[in-house]
């Protein structure tokens, strides 16, 4: 108890931590920021999305202590840390992940009953929530020590030089990917790449239990109405009971607690069914500080949803552009010229009447060339949000869209999207002066398979 009293009391010093000219603290600043990214990488309103923007964060703050110069302050001046130091928002970072993955150690004695039983009581009570961070570089490049200390130091990053271009290598990457994610994200890499030089990801997973669990006897198919106007029989899990509401000017929100109640689910249900307004921070922070408990009858979709993010335009949005540039200025990291040229996140997210699991795997890419740049009834039957938050450091894990639905024919996984984890094999790509990319490009011409193309 005294060492997690000192723990959080770091985590509340470091989240009260304000840079001399910043106005705002930094657990503001990744709220914010959260939703920036969320509504950039999730603009077509018709198509579901899960997103973590913690993963997308942790990364990049990775790949900030790499940087200096002019590409240092556009990555600063896009996250909003200017005005912080390093060493402050590694601090941030560390005493941020040290709170979300705290759990008290498990005890079991024989009197309480089988071992077991014990364990699946002590998982449902504390929220499983598990962050890992790598650093994969090709064997030769020289990396700064600093820069990889404070990788260990402050992010417990794990860091190893592998050949890109063998399958022995990769496979071992993508097996750190689906151990850290528990399956969930069985790879990320797609084939060897003999010009990759440097690989850097965030893994985030989280696995939690509701406080109020719905039974699967009370699951029935119901209507669920899309914003075309036409109606789906999905699974419909129900509960009559005391959760937290909110009405804004949009929307109607209910928040769903796991386990003790450290970390919630809240769902922001468009009071027009035809209109699907964005979720912003002042419609979030609006529902977190004036929800009230009351007694409802709750009528909620079993889901699954799958996503791929090319976050490179995003963050280019935001105002990063000399990282993905020739002259960009890692000269923290290494001495070795050149930028990344990609940023991309794998997410999934499996709601059913137990509780929820979630994954995210965020990485940076770098090769030798970059591409061209009961009371009342709270009945979920249209598109609606959801956030993961933890309700200690307000940190939101994930962040969501159910637009679209699947007949789910009674089916035990409910609502499910289309299947996009598995990466398929890319043939290789260039452009017209020979020279290899890494994906197709947005606007121009390349080759492929001995083919010309213009888009």
């Amino acid at each position: 108890m005294k060492k997690l009293l000192i723990l959080i009391g770091l985590l509340l010093s470091t989240m009260s931590m304000r840079a001399q000219d910043s106005a705002q603290p930094l657990e503001s600043i990744y709220q914010k920021l959260s939703f920036t990214l969320f509504n950039k990488v999730a603009k077509d309103i018709n198509e579901n999305a899960i997103f973590s923007p913690f993963s997308a964060q942790i990364a990049l703050s990775m790949l900030e202590n790499g940087a200096a110069g002019n590409t240092l302050s556009e990555i600063q001046e896009a996250l909003g840390t200017t005005g912080y130091d390093m060493e402050q928002v590694n601090a941030y970072n560390q005493m941020l992940t040290k709170q979300l993955t705290y759990r008290p150690p498990f005890e079991w004695n024989p009197q309480w009953g089988q071992e077991e039983e014990c364990r699946e009581a002590y998982d449902a009570t504390y929220p499983k929530c598990e962050i890992a961070n790598g650093l994969w570089t090709r064997y030769g490049v020289t990396m700064h020590d600093g820069f990889l200390n404070d990788l260990r130091t402050y992010y417990d990053s794990e860091t190893d030089q592998v050949d890109f271009g063998l399958q022995e290598d990769i496979d071992k990457i993508n097996q750190w990917v689906s151990d850290k994610t528990h399956q969930l994200i069985p790879s990320i890499i797609n084939e060897p790449n003999s010009d990759m030089w440097l690989l850097l990801a965030n893994a985030l997973y989280f696995k939690g239990s509701w406080t109020i669990a719905f039974s699967e006897t009370d699951t029935h198919p119901e209507d669920f109405h899309l914003i075309d106007g036409t109606t789906v029989n999905v699974d419909m899990m129900q509960s009559s009971d005391s959760y937290k509401t909110s009405t804004t000017q949009d929307f109607k929100t209910v928040t769903l607690p796991y386990g003790r109640s450290n970390f919630s689910m809240t769902i922001f249900l468009p009071i027009d069914a035809q209109t699907f307004p964005p979720l912003t921070f002042d419609a979030w922070q609006t529902a977190i500080n004036n929800s009230e408990h009351r007694n409802i009858q709750l009528q909620m979709p079993k889901f699954s949803i799958e996503g791929q993010y090319e976050l490179n335009e995003v963050l280019k949005e935001i105002g990063i552009h000399e990282a993905f540039q020739m002259k960009a200025d890692f000269s923290k990291m290494t001495d070795k010229r050149g930028g990344i040229d990609r940023v991309f996140q794998f997410a999934k997210i499996v709601v059913d009447e137990k509780g929820t699991e979630a994954a995210a795997v965020t990485a940076i890419e770098a090769t030798e060339s970059i591409p061209p740049e009961a009371d009342e009834a709270f009945v979920i039957n249209h598109p609606f949000y959801f956030t993961i938050e933890n309700n200690v450091t307000h940190t939101v894990l994930f962040m969501g869209r159910m637009a679209q639905v699947q007949k789910s024919n009674n089916s035990p996984s409910g609502i499910m999207d289309k299947p996009v984890m598995q990466p398929t094999t890319r043939h290789q790509i260039y452009d017209l002066y020979g020279r290899k990319l890494q994906q197709i490009p947005q606007k121009g011409v390349y080759i492929q398979d001995g083919k010309k193309y213009v888009r």
